[in-house]
């Protein structure tokens, strides 16, 4: 405002009074401007030129519309400016909401504006002042009391148990879904009426009285106050209220009672005992079981650093020889190395066979081939199996029967697998020297295996568990012969496959154990020996041609060697379009195809051969390291006639040469 205009608003014979009257402008909190009667701007305040983005020295002179706009909020359009409406009427223009300043930079405010004529001594309009505050602080707040409202309303509506909104006065304000669900009535009958008046004055309950009346004057809150009613309209129950009044403290407006029905939780503490003892007898159930996999687990973490040591004892012993082979030349050092090599190879086979049939028979993916065999054979070849590690501690092996005929329906090559198993736990528990004895015989319908040492015998806590997985009569850091603790596990199992039992026996430590295997015997006896199985069929003496596929070269020139030297005629090729080539050429009677081979794999070779005329006769082995059922199943139908797992036992290929 100018000097000129404040002498006619105030006092102009005090010019202290235009100074004055600036700088109460500028203070004050709201935006503030001053025109002249045209409606020409003559000041405006730091918080006006802060909102519109215009100096009082910029729009000094200007109209109001020169600097900014102001529009309706919702319908956009502008409206006429308060100044003019002041200036045209020489009224004061009260507080508008819902509009919008439009400012320099073209930003938009929500603001409340109003406007007042100033007069002077005379009467004359000598200007005007008008006032303008931004709201969008204040909107926004309205924004998130609105949300929050909502909010609150769906979350009461969404909430499972029903729920009453009561005033001061005990009416009900109104009540959620759930409220309308449970007792089965509408707002109608509920909102507005008084809490003693619902459902025709059932409400009306000592107890509830008791709540409302007593204890919310009293408290914020009450939890858990249980009311017994019989209700018109959804019978008898028990309910749980639980009451808060708002605001918690000084005067409050509102109730909120939840109800909870817990009448079905009412007849079932009628059973709390029962379930009590239930939950006493799955507790202690949860603490076997934990204990079980503590158990387990430590189980777990012994076979780990059982499996490091049997895998690094013959890793060391091969090495030992490899390095011996190469520092000496002599036949004798050379001889030991083949030995102790072939030796320990026999090692990791026994070991991944053990640890692939455990795996097997978890899945029940063991087929037993059983048919009706003399288990005499099979004894002898179990016992020539473990000779070995009996003649390398020097016990007394002794092998004894007590009865002639011991048939049986069974599978040949578990059964030996299973008296390998049980008389090479019986040489690793029996110091040097011991005695180790094998007596068959039959007992009423069974035909019986007894294996009996005087080694290091079995404590009596663990014999209960000397079948389970991973569980060793000796763990100490010095043994050399525990093994993995799966053998017995395979016993057991592979037993129980025949429809048979194993147990275990001991007098205590020192005292030597006794493994008793029991099968059933077979049904019918046949008269004459035809029928029982004896040992492998012997391999043709005639020359073969044959062709080893591998693409490890090692592997394969090593198996042609010493088929080779078996005096067969032999052929190598290292993947599958090779062999194809050579199988065309040569026309083998045997083909050696390992499995993985890169490009073609071994059974799409296989297939690619049996298409051929020429190979329909011959005999197809597949060598792999994989020995599961299903590789088993894809070799049979690629044409495969055999299925062998590496590595291979060489008098294993010899004796399925010739065979179809």
């Amino acid at each position: 405002m100018t000097n000129s205009t404040a002498s006619r608003a105030g006092d102009s014979s005090d010019p202290k009074a235009a100074s004055w009257y600036q700088v109460t402008l500028a203070a004050i909190g709201d935006a503030v401007l001053t025109t002249d009667p045209e409606g020409l701007i003559t000041f405006m305040n730091p918080v006006a030129e802060t909102l519109t983005g215009w100096t009082s020295d910029e729009a000094h002179g200007k109209r109001l519309e020169d600097i900014f706009r102001i529009l309706n909020e919702e319908t956009r359009k502008p409206i006429e400016q308060p100044v003019r409406k002041v200036i045209d009427t020489g009224l004061v223009r009260g507080l508008a909401n819902h509009t919008v300043l439009i400012a320099r930079d073209g930003s938009e405010l929500p603001i409340d504006d109003s406007a007042a004529p100033v007069w002077g001594e005379d009467g004359e309009l000598v200007g005007v002042v008008m006032i303008f505050r931004d709201i969008t602080e204040r909107r926004q707040n309205e924004h998130l009391i609105a949300a929050a409202r909502g909010y609150a309303e769906s979350i009461v509506n969404t909430v499972r148990e029903p729920l009453l909104i009561l005033q001061a006065d005990l009416h009900v304000r109104s009540a959620n879904r759930s409220f309308y669900e449970m007792f089965r009535v509408g707002p109608p009958e509920t909102e507005g009426r008084f809490i003693y008046d619902l459902g025709d004055g059932q409400w009306d309950i000592p107890a509830l009285k008791t709540l409302l009346e007593e204890v919310i004057p009293e408290n914020s809150f009450f939890d858990d106050f249980e009311v017994e009613h019989d209700f018109e309209t959804i019978g008898p129950k028990t309910m749980l209220l639980n009451a808060r009044r708002f605001p918690p403290e000084g005067k409050w407006e509102l109730i909120l009672l939840a109800i909870q029905d817990i009448t079905e939780r009412k007849r079932l503490e009628v059973e709390r005992e029962g379930l009590l003892a239930a939950a006493h007898e799955a507790r202690d159930r949860a603490e076997q079981d934990a204990a079980k996999l503590a158990d387990a687990d430590r189980h777990k973490n012994q076979f780990l650093a059982m499996l490091a040591h049997e895998l690094r004892n013959p890793l060391a012993a091969v090495r030992n020889a490899v390095e011996v082979a190469s520092r000496s030349g002599s036949k004798e050092a050379l001889e030991w190395s083949r030995d102790v090599t072939a030796r320990q190879v026999g090692n990791f086979a026994h070991l991944i066979n053990d640890l692939l049939d455990v795996a097997r028979i978890t899945e029940g993916k063991i087929q037993l081939q059983k048919e009706l065999i003399d288990a005499a054979p099979v004894i002898r070849h179990a016992v020539e199996a473990v000779k070995p590690i009996v003649e390398e501690r020097r016990h007394e092996m002794l092998l004894s029967y007590t009865s002639t005929d011991l048939r049986l329906e069974a599978d040949t090559t578990r059964l030996e697998q299973i008296l390998v198993n049980l008389l090479t736990n019986a040489a690793k528990y029996t110091p040097l020297g011991g005695r180790i004895q094998l007596i068959a015989g039959v007992e009423g319908d069974e035909v019986v295996f007894r294996v009996r040492d005087n080694g290091l015998g079995i404590l009596p806590e663990l014999l209960p568990k000397i079948f389970d997985l991973f569980t060793q009569g000796d763990r100490s850091l010095d043994r050399s012969e525990g093994g993995l603790g799966i053998g017995l596990t395979l016993v057991r199992s592979l037993a129980e496959l025949h429809g048979g039992t194993v147990a275990a026996a001991s007098d205590g430590p020192g005292k030597g154990s006794e493994f008793v295997l029991r099968l059933p015997a077979a049904e019918v006896r046949a008269e004459t020996e035809s029928h029982a199985k004896g040992g492998a069929t012997p391999p043709k003496s005639r020359r073969f041609r044959i062709l080893v596929v591998d693409d490890n070269m090692d592997t394969a020139n090593g198996m042609a060697r010493l088929l080779e030297l078996s005096g067969h005629e032999v052929w190598v090729a290292n993947n599958g379009p090779d062999a194809l080539v050579t199988a065309r050429e040569q026309r083998p009677e045997m083909m050696l195809l390992d499995i993985g081979l890169p490009g073609m794999d071994g059974y799409e070779l296989a297939s690619s051969l049996r298409r051929e005329e020429w190979s329909k006769d011959a005999v197809l082995i597949a060598v792999s390291g994989y020995g599961e059922e299903q590789a088993r199943d894809r070799s049979k139908a690629a044409g495969f006639n055999h299925h062998l797992v590496k590595p291979v036992n060489f008098d294993t290929i010899l004796a399925l040469i010739g065979r179809p």
